[in-house]
């Protein structure tokens, strides 16, 4: 299935033709060559198809790695006692 390419934008191709007017080491006057490259260079470039994800995948809950290996499941930690408590055991 072949899409069209879509244009880039002019801040997009703006953007791009100033890193290469760095690259190129800043020269004066040359401005239009590097607007043309950029332009040349975001047309080059085909967009990057959008992702699909599984319908299982996002339907199916994941497993925790201790409950796959066949691990039990951790004690919860227990409570710290506060200073009004301690104080009443001493």
């Amino acid at each position: 299935m072949s899409h069209p390419s879509p244009m880039p934008t002019e801040s997009r191709i703006a953007e791009a033709a100033y890193y290469l007017w760095l690259d190129a080491g800043c020269p004066a006057g040359r401005d239009a060559d590097h607007w043309t490259a950029a332009e040349a260079a975001l047309l080059a470039v085909p967009p990057k198809p959008k992702r699909k994800r599984a319908a299982a995948a996002r339907s199916a809950p994941k497993a925790k790695a201790g409950a796959a290996a066949g691990k039990s499941a951790a004690k919860p930690k227990a409570k710290r006692k506060t200073a009004k408590a301690r104080s009443a055991e001493a």
